[in-house]
């Protein structure tokens, strides 16, 4: 059995997982090389290879984050080294047939194409996840190329897996009116509103063919000021004593180190993770790496920006193009900025929380988006402290620095920095919140939702609605309550949601006669949970019966152990994530 999730952060949750990339070999590429015809470095008769060949279970968790060509290129993998027919080509959208048609010939040769494929060399798949949440990220793309970047649009997907359900979200069951706001937020609901009840510059949002509407987020506590979110979330990180002794430090922050700030974009995150830093006593101390362009980008950089010139902020302030000049002052490449790529100038004070943006070692679980807290700060090595799962704190970690490369945003431009791994993480994105669950969250939705889930994954983060707290504008708040724009991209949906307690949103016609959509029905019975809630026993209940019926039809000897079924059980339940196989 090989068990790999599209994040290490969730790979961390299983004994023994690893990323899908690391256990598939799939190339990571930056936001240039997105159509790239190669996907996997495995060599066949290698270790990697070996083993896919002995396994006959593969799990991945997270499996809707990951793009559809990496998975498709994994099912391609495999098929090639157990010397079986697969279905090539990793870019396919799906075809625009019905796969319920009575006719012997589908158009498009649909049906003879499906009946030639063996998905994944006839190994049994499991992906587990939820489609509701922020699809695959696609640089600069737009919501056709979102949606075609998802497994969901595959002809894979679409003749070849069985859906299971798992109906009810454990996190939050023990708050019913928030669960169920959050699914409906999940599942495309759109709640219409009077124009005249919200200031008119932010009506106008509505006009944007990619805000689908808006919600009204009832029972939530909310604020106009930035300060009284940081209270909320970190209430003692102005009275932290200035002392630089670890198990102190851990201390201090331990109360602290589930709750996080979530913003929509990095604007936001940057700015309240200053002001976050500023309040925090101590010095600042800055770190300074090293950028340059790589060469071989300036080579051909004329050529691939269709002949614009792409200006850079020289030190003394003057611009200038950047092929062909001999000297480029620092002040330049402080100013290329690129998600998961630390600044040119670190800002850190010992005691600071932060999150580490590359993956280090995952078996001490120093992998990125694990948050640690600094504790020693040096030219040349960074020390931290992380918490481990079991609630201890290892201290004086070592973080080198480490090489980054990456495109000047929307060229080919290609700049290589060398810094600590590290950023400030007092606030984070709805998208780097994805798949945790937290004590308190405050979401800053001053600046609208702009993609698929994004709302969803942030109000879905803590178990009860008294967690939350909301920042706005003014004119967001009518009558004490937060009206906030909602993106749900219906192509990205799986047919209705047979236990949800609205009718949200009509099936996606590109799936809704998917062959293999099985919606699993409420159990007749459900078993008695004694020490818990209403909610909490039918959550359990309900989860217990679907979790049965997932792997009722699995081979006997599909996990090794009990454990690793308890274990993977166990993370899928606490997620309340949507399950799908192939068989």
């Amino acid at each position: 059995m090989i068990i790999v999730a599209t994040t290490a952060i969730a790979a961390m949750n299983y004994r023994g997982a690893l990323t899908a990339h690391s256990a598939f070999g799939i190339i990571v590429r930056n936001e240039v090389d997105l159509d790239t015809n190669e996907q996997i470095s495995c060599v066949p008769n290698g270790e990697r290879a070996e083993r896919i060949r002995k396994c006959n279970v593969i799990i991945w968790d997270e499996f809707p984050m990951g793009h559809k060509i990496d998975i498709l290129a994994v099912h391609e993998l495999c098929g090639q080294l157990l010397a079986v027919p697969y279905l090539q080509g990793n870019a396919r959208p799906l075809p625009q047939c019905n796969a319920s048609s009575s006719s012997s010939v589908a158009p498009n040769g649909c049906d003879s194409a499906a009946s030639t494929i063996i998905p994944f060399g006839n190994i049994h798949f499991i992906g587990a996840g939820d489609f509701r949440q922020i699809a695959p990220v696609v640089p600069y793309g737009n919501q056709n190329s979102i949606v075609n970047s998802s497994i969901i649009t595959s002809l894979l997907f679409r003749y070849y897996f069985k859906i299971h359900r798992l109906t009810v979200a454990v996190r939050d069951a023990s708050d019913g009116p928030h669960s169920r706001l959050v699914d409906a937020i999940g599942n495309g609901f759109d709640e219409s509103l009077d124009r005249g009840q919200i200031d008119q510059s932010y009506a106008a949002m509505k006009d944007n063919v990619r805000f689908k509407g808006y919600v009204r987020l009832h029972g939530y506590a909310c604020t106009l000021d930035v300060d009284r979110i940081i209270d909320f979330i970190y209430p003692d990180i102005g009275n932290q004593v200035n002392n630089s002794n670890p198990v102190d430090i851990a201390s201090h922050v331990n109360p602290v180190m589930n709750n996080r700030i979530l913003c929509t974009n990095n604007k936001n995150v940057i700015a309240v993770n200053e002001k976050c830093l500023n309040r925090l006593q101590g010095n600042v101390v800055e770190l300074t790496g090293t950028t340059e362009f790589a060469q071989e980008s300036l080579n051909h950089v004329a050529g691939s920006v269709s002949g614009r010139i792409i200006p850079v902020f020289l030190a003394d302030g003057s611009s200038h193009n950047p092929i062909g000049h001999p000297e480029i002052g620092q002040t330049a490449f402080s100013k290329f900025h690129h998600n998961n790529v630390p600044d040119h100038t670190l800002k850190l004070k010992v005691g600071a929380i932060a999150v580490l943006i590359r993956n280090i070692d995952q078996a001490a679980g120093l992998v990125n988006n694990v948050r640690v807290v600094i504790e020693t700060i040096s030219e040349n090595i960074v020390l931290v402290g992380i918490k481990k799962s079991n609630g201890e704190w290892r201290h004086l970690i070592p973080i080198p620095r480490v090489s980054f490369r990456f495109c000047v945003k929307r060229t080919r431009i290609e700049v290589l920095r060398r810094q600590f791994p590290i950023s400030l993480d007092y606030a984070c994105t709805f998208h780097r919140s994805q798949g945790q669950t937290l004590d308190k969250v405050a979401i800053d939705l001053r600046e609208p939702v702009f993609t698929h889930g994004q709302l969803y994954v942030a109000m879905g983060r803590v178990r009860q609605a008294r967690n939350i707290i909301l920042l706005a504008k003014a004119e967001q708040i009518v009558n004490g309550v937060v009206i906030a724009a909602s993106v749900t991209f219906q192509e990205l949906l799986l047919p209705n949601n047979v236990h949800c307690p609205f009718k949200l949103c009509d099936a996606n016609p590109s799936v809704a006669n998917h062959p293999a959509v099985n919606s699993v029905a409420p159990p007749q019975s459900l078993p008695q949970a004694a020490s818990l809630s209403s909610d909490a026993q039918l959550a359990a209940a309900v989860h217990a019966q679907e979790m049965k019926e997932l792997f009722e039809d699995l081979p006997d000897n599909c996990f090794d152990d009990d454990a690793d079924y308890a274990n993977f059980a166990h993370t899928e339940e606490e997620e309340g994530l949507l399950v799908s196989h192939y068989f």
